[in-house]
């Protein structure tokens, strides 16, 4: 049993190239693949990150019928992730636009007729709710990211956190 927790840092461009050298051993590749350049480009990047971008790659090469993936799919999957993200974001942020510009109508709407005080109640809680869409958004693109990868542990254990944060909370 071990008592200490390790915390262990984001790997650097070299780390991050030998994490995909781990992680493309089992994954046949073509010539056109290049670590180096895929190392360059993911940034802050962990071995999990690493490791779920080949896999994701491994399924478009698998939908396009090959037994080896290509560059075109490791940059694929990068690019699929990041505008699932982008497109959330702005879907949300745009939400929350809403919900602050209209929040009293639209509390009038589904409440109608309340007492002063009960209404200037709810628009605080309302305004609270509707600045953190988009954080739930980012939360919910990243969960459907991790499932669609086969790694629904990181989503458990951050839903289990945030619950836990949100009944302290309250």
């Amino acid at each position: 049993r071990f008592d200490r927790k390790i915390a262990v840092g984001k790997p650097d461009i070299g780390g991050r190239e030998e994490i995909l050298n781990v992680h493309v051993k089992n994954k046949p590749l073509s010539d056109d693949v290049d670590l180096k350049q895929i190392a360059q480009t993911t940034a802050g990047f962990t071995g999990a990150d690493l490791e779920n971008l080949l896999n994701e790659a491994a399924i478009f090469a698998a939908k396009e019928s090959r037994a080896y993936l290509l560059q075109k799919d490791i940059k694929r999957a990068c690019r699929a992730a990041d505008q699932l993200v982008v497109a959330m974001g702005s879907v949300a942020l745009f939400i929350m636009a809403i919900a602050l510009i209209f929040n009293k109508q639209i509390l009038q709407l589904i409440y109608g007729t309340v007492e002063a005080d009960v209404m200037e109640y709810a628009r605080t809680y309302f305004y609270i709710s509707a600045v953190s869409f988009p954080f739930l958004s980012l939360y919910n693109a990243g969960a459907a990211l991790f499932r669609a990868m086969g790694n629904s542990k990181i989503t458990m254990k951050v839903s289990l956190g945030m619950n836990v944060m949100n009944v302290l909370g309250n």
